[in-house]
């Protein structure tokens, strides 16, 4: 009998593994099939990056100095495959959809040597459950799921204390600096509590200057852009606070806590578990970090959200077995259930009806656009910020902006609001700031959200329309 029951279970842990991979699968491979395009803001950001990066590898590119706000690492990763033919729209469309399924094994395969099969399968769950993890899938996150995955590597080598945690910290801190920061945090404090009853231990220096001087070594990845991609990062965490600081293109917390306070609560319960069983352990060093972040609403403070229930979902599929455990009465278990039943019946509703961010409608005008422009390096600046994004990755070689990105024109929101709604010579003074000859791109999307209060600028004799939804600048310098 003892010799039987180790295949059984085995056989059960492959089952239950298959139950939860599935849905996490139909999650989020559905959008795939059920829309032509991605869903969030920036992949026409991505495609211009990963082709950039890939066209001058080994070197790193020429970039706008918007560009250099993005760490390069995870495009230094891509360039070798992109150059052997794969294509860029792989990286945008089926294998972003499966990133965050091959994330959320790997996180349960990790917790699963920690906490044994069960914590480990509920990990799968937990992540299907999660709103918080598919819009960051929805927002096309790859730089910060890419990073989670090489944190994931680096705290499960740390605990194992494998030097393969020097490769893996590496390579978290040139592809997402926000992250980066987590990390750093997580293992400075981890690193310090370790320190106690061990100064003398010659290990624990050497573990610590080796991370450290990764981390130095990791800078030199950022030279080419230190200002926008370090220095403005760090010190706008210092300088913005509370309502100056931006939250970042995510939801609001409040948001999550009234869409997933199932999860987060059993998420709750976890780390409690976990806190009473040890006490400083890297995970648990990730969730409270985020905290303060968020507390104190510090820059892009919304973003850290994301990180903050990304290192919950195992503590939460802890709480979720210990309540299992704990409630020995069918009444109580049927009750466990019923919330996690309606927790997901909550998760997918939300992620249905999740779209995306570009309608079909302007994304086709943009596509007909950009390939009848005309010949010449002349900028283009679309009127709506969803267009500029898309554009952006189907020009590669053209000067791309629009209202209040990529740094082209440069103007302030109140210029913006002159140059739309302002006369004839207020649109003129403007223009004298671009070469003649500008080309402006107008989507389905500008002309319904602007409507009549337009009109004047669409019949300004300092445009000609060129062909439809692009009209050129006879006004400039």
């Amino acid at each position: 009998m003892s010799k039987a029951n180790p295949p059984k279970r085995s056989r059960v842990t492959v089952w239950a593994s298959s139950i939860l991979v599935l849905p996490l699968l139909v999650k989020f491979l559905l959008p795939l099939f059920r829309f032509p395009i991605p869903l969030g803001y920036d992949p026409g950001i991505y495609r211009y990056l990963f082709l950039k990066y890939a066209a001058s590898f080994p070197l790193f590119p020429d970039l706008p100095r918007w560009a250099g706000e993005h760490p390069p690492g995870l495009f230094l990763l891509a360039a070798p495959f992109l150059r052997m033919g794969i294509p860029v729209e792989w990286f945008l469309g089926w294998i972003w959809n499966l990133f965050p399924v091959f994330l959320a094994t790997v996180l349960a395969l990790s917790w699963r040597r920690k906490e044994g099969v069960v914590v480990g399968v509920l990990v799968l769950l937990t992540a299907f459950l999660s709103q918080a993890y598919y819009d960051g899938f929805v927002g096309m996150y790859w730089k910060t799921y890419a990073a989670l995955l090489f944190t994931v590597f680096t705290f499960t080598a740390l605990e194992k204390k494998s030097w393969l945690a020097l490769l893996f910290t590496f390579l978290t801190l040139i592809i997402h600096h926000q992250t980066g920061l987590l990390l750093g945090l997580s293992i400075g404090t981890w690193w310090l509590l370790s320190l106690k009853g061990r100064l003398h231990d010659k290990r624990v220096w050497m573990t610590g200057g080796a991370l450290a001087c990764i981390a130095l070594f990791s800078l030199l990845f950022y030279l080419p852009h230190w200002i926008a991609a370090v220095r403005d990062p760090f010190t706008s965490i210092y300088n913005l606070r509370g309502d100056l600081a931006p939250g970042g293109s995510f939801p609001d917390p409040v948001f999550y806590l009234r869409i997933t306070a199932v999860l987060l609560a059993l998420g709750a319960w976890g780390f409690l578990l976990s806190w009473r069983k040890e006490r400083g352990s890297l995970w648990q060093l990730a969730v409270l970090w985020t905290l303060p972040f968020i507390i104190f609403r510090l820059v892009f403070y919304r973003r850290f959200f994301l990180q903050c229930d990304f290192f919950l979902l195992p503590f939460a599929a802890m709480g979720i077995r210990d309540l299992w455990q704990r409630f020995r009465a069918p009444q109580l278990r049927i009750v466990l259930v019923v919330l996690i039943l309606v927790q997901a019946g909550i998760s997918l509703r939300v992620a249905w009806e999740r779209i995306p961010a570009l309608d079909m409608q302007s994304y086709a005008a943009i596509q007909k656009a950009s390939a009848a422009l005309p010949r010449g390096d002349a900028p283009v600046i679309a009127l709506d910020n969803a267009a500029a994004r898309w554009l952006l990755g189907e020009l590669l070689d053209r000067n791309v902006g629009g209202p209040g990105i990529f740094d082209l024109p440069g103007w302030k929101e109140e210029q913006w609001a002159e140059f739309l709604y302002g006369t004839h010579e207020q649109r003129e003074v403007l223009l004298r700031e671009l070469p003649q000859g500008t080309l402006f791109i107008l989507t389905p999307l500008f002309t319904q959200y602007y409507g009549e209060y337009v009109t004047g600028f669409l019949i300004d004799p300092c445009f000609t329309q060129v062909q439809e939804n692009v009209m050129k600048s006879v006004c400039g310098k």
